[in-house]
This record gives C-alpha cells, sequence and structure tokens, in this order.
C-alpha cells in the first residue's frame, strides 16, 4: 500500500494513544502518590504489576517515549506532548537521565506554551528541578520564576506550592536557609490548605534541611527523624532514601557517626534494591571512615 500523509499522521496518533496510558500507568506505579496536573483515570493501571516492572519498562521505552514526545509536538499534539512529559516525572527522578529530562521537557515546552498557563508552569517547573539536581542555579532560577509568574496566573494552589519548595531548594544550594525555610513553610501551608499530608510532610524535611545546613544539628535531627519514621511508615522507599540522606548528614554533624554509618548502610541498600544507582553512589560518598583498628 503506498503510504500516505493521512496514514502518517494517523499511526502518528496511534502511536501517542497507545504511549501515554502505559507511561501514566508506569509513573504512577512507581510513584502512587504524587500529584499530577494531567488526568489520571484513563492510564492503563492494569498493565503494570510492580514497582519493577514499571521501572523495567520506562528503563527501556523512555527513548520512545522521547520521541513521541517529539512527534506530538511537530505535528500540533500538543496536550498529549507536556502529559508524556509529566508521566516520566517518576522515573527520571529515580534514574536521573539528565539528558532524557532536559530534552523531553523542552520538547515538551513548546507544546505546554499552547496548552494554557498550569501546563507551561509544570514543565517549567520540572526544567528548573533537572537543573538544580545538576547543579546549574542560575538556569534553575530562570525556570522557577517563571514558572511562579505562571501557577499565580493559572491560580493553581499545588502549583504554586510545589514552586515554592522547588525555589527553597534552590535557596538552600545559594546558601539561604532562612530564605529557604520562609519559602517552604509558605508551601507547607498551601499543601495543607489542599489536604496533602505527603507534601506536608515533605515540607518539614525541607525546614529540617535548612537547618543541617545551617548547623543547629539537635533541631535538624528533630524535624527529619519523624519525617523518615513517616515514610518508612508510608512505604515510600524513594523518600526514605532522599529523607535519611539529610538525617545521616545532621547526625554526623551532631557526631553520633556510628548511627549515621548505619542509617547509610540501609539506604545504599534500599537505594541499590530499587534502581536508585545514583543515589546509591552518592550515599556510599558520604559514608564515614570506620572507626580505628577495625
Amino acid at each position: 500500500m503506498k503510504p500516505t500523509l493521512d496514514a502518517a499522521d494517523r499511526m502518528t496518533g496511534e502511536l501517542i494513544d497507545v504511549f501515554l496510558p502505559l507511561a501514566q500507568a508506569a509513573d504512577r506505579r512507581i510513584n502512587p502518590r504524587r500529584w499530577t496536573l494531567a488526568d489520571y483515570s484513563t492510564a492503563a493501571h492494569s498493565e503494570f504489576h510492580s514497582y519493577e516492572a514499571a521501572l523495567a519498562w520506562l528503563d527501556s521505552t523512555a527513548p520512545v517515549i522521547c520521541g513521541t514526545i517529539r512527534i506530538a509536538n511537530a505535528t500540533a499534539r500538543h496536550e498529549a506532548a507536556w502529559k508524556m512529559a509529566e508521566a516520566l516525572h517518576a522515573w527520571l527522578n529515580i534514574r536521573k537521565d539528565w539528558v532524557t529530562w532536559k530534552t523531553s521537557h523542552e520538547a515538551a515546552l513548546e507544546s505546554a506554551r499552547e496548552c494554557g498557563a498550569a501546563p507551561l508552569a509544570h514543565i517549567l517547573t520540572s526544567l528548573g528541578e533537572c537543573h538544580l539536581w545538576q547543579d546549574d542555579p542560575v538556569r534553575a532560577e530562570n525556570y522557577l520564576l517563571s514558572s511562579r509568574a505562571r501557577w499565580a496566573e493559572a491560580e493553581h494552589s499545588q502549583g504554586q506550592a510545589s514552586c515554592l519548595e522547588a525555589l527553597g531548594t534552590l535557596a538552600l544550594k545559594k546558601g539561604e536557609p532562612q530564605k529557604a525555610r520562609e519559602l517552604v513553610s509558605q508551601a507547607r501551608e498551601r499543601f495543607a490548605a489542599e489536604g496533602r499530608e505527603r507534601e506536608v510532610v515533605l515540607m518539614q524535611r525541607c525546614i529540617g534541611e535548612s537547618y543541617c545546613d545551617e548547623g543547629p544539628y539537635d533541631e535538624a535531627i528533630s524535624l527529619l527523624e519523624p519525617v523518615f519514621i513517616w515514610f518508612v511508615a508510608d512505604g515510600d522507599e524513594y523518600q526514605q532514601i532522599r529523607t535519611g540522606r539529610s538525617l545521616a548528614l545532621a547526625l554526623g554533624g551532631a557526631g553520633s557517626i556510628g548511627q549515621m554509618r548505619i542509617l547509610l548502610e540501609e539506604l545504599i541498600s534500599i537505594a541499590t534494591a530499587i534502581g536508585a544507582d545514583t543515589d546509591a553512589r552518592e550515599l556510599s560518598r558520604l559514608l564515614p571512615d570506620p572507626p580505628a583498628g577495625t
């Protein structure tokens, strides 16, 4: 059969129709508690029966999804483009594939501009977070300030809170712990008003991290320990890793080197088990030297 433009257009639509619900289902399986801007009710939720299966599928399929985002953008299927980028979020945080994060979201950004203030703000926030992870505060701040303005335009409270959280992290990286606490406290108030308990707990972690950076380690430990316990009870292993890292640093700063080592060894085991290899390597670098004579 001779190929036609109509056939190519139909096949493109079918590709998106297949991969978007699968990507959303995998994202939800990896992180079932994260708030999303897109409606995930039509995701193929029954396709992934375990965290491991969803992660493995995205490992093999992320390049295809990234290509599909570019195709969606080029063919003016703009809503699908930003939604597929959002669906990569959990996988990107686990694998920390900076190239895929940047290229997928830069393509999605073009589409998000055609879809209104909230989708645009969402993709801008994610790009800001990507550059935060890569210690590029200038680009991170540019994206996040633009995102904050768009979230305000959309009057989207959870989006504004997430952006404030990222700006708080940026303030920590810039050595401004008091400013970080102010921003994160604003985010906590917004999340609390929305009834988002998990995000309120995450904001407590951020506040604890600000004290850890500033030096009152006992204050940091008193805030971080209950957050760590909360994520253990919730079964959120990735957030156990991120919270545990901060708690370990606070324990080390307070002179509890033995407890720091025990916790880091536990976290390395968890990170390795869930495929967070970059986190496992970072945690290994934080391990204190063993006591002399051992």
